[in-house]
């Protein structure tokens, strides 16, 4: 997963921006590095000072949290802020003149719609929870227009449905966790290790599913 630097800079007014913005966009060469942007603070007219003294920023995008270590002590990132960032800062270092934040970008929930009274429902709802995947629960029965609108775009008017981050509608219990299975490393696995004893689960799995839920016929 990336991870976002974020730098916040209070400069001398008559800092040579041309020279300070070409210096921290050579931090790019840095390994880890993919992506550098650098610029003034912009207000909008009216919006006060809420940049709170603030003037620039920069924002650098590593490959994962492991790589901002090595660039903090990288032999490259030492110079541009000892050459470029600090001899132009508006006073000494600290926290009105330099502040940095760093994160994970956060992905948006999946969101399942589903019904308190539907096994199949549960079943997705236990997955999800089993695995510590953030995820929001719908319920169907609960007429709004977050229901309205995944319910709109499935193919099936049926629960459970899945709405993935990037959108994606997801339909049927079984193939629903077979694919969060295979593209999500949270958690451990729900198969037994042992090819047998994975047959004999998804036996079990499949019987559950299809015949379990059905009505008998009673005995005359």
């Amino acid at each position: 997963m990336p991870l976002d630097h974020l730098v916040v800079l209070k400069l001398k007014p008559d800092v040579d921006e041309v020279a300070f913005f070409a210096a921290a966009h050579t931090l790019k060469k840095i390994p880890g590095v993919v992506s550098v942007s650098v610029g003034r603070n912009w207000v909008p007219e009216g919006a006060g000072n809420r940049g709170n003294g603030f003037t620039h920023g920069i924002s650098v995008r590593f490959e994962s949290k492991e790589d901002l270590m090595p660039y903090q002590v990288h032999e490259h990132h030492v110079y541009v802020k000892d050459n470029h960032i600090v001899p132009n800062l508006d006073g000494p270092p600290g926290p009105s003149t330099i502040m940095a934040l760093d994160w994970e970008p956060a992905k948006a929930p999946w969101r399942l719609l589903g019904s308190e009274n539907s096994p199949y429902s549960i079943k997705v709802r236990s997955y999800f929870r089993y695995k510590s995947i953030n995820h929001r629960w719908i319920l169907k029965q609960m007429a709004s227009e977050e229901s309205a609108e995944i319910a709109n775009r499935a193919k099936l008017p049926i629960v459970p449905t899945v709405s993935s981050p990037d959108e994606s509608i997801l339909q049927d219990s079984t193939p629903i966790i077979e694919l969060l299975e295979a593209s999500s490393s949270s958690g451990p696995s729900i198969h037994p290790a042992s090819a047998s004893m994975r047959f004999l689960s998804c036996l079990l799995e499949e019987f559950s599913d299809e015949w379990v839920a059905q009505p008998y016929p009673t005995a005359l």
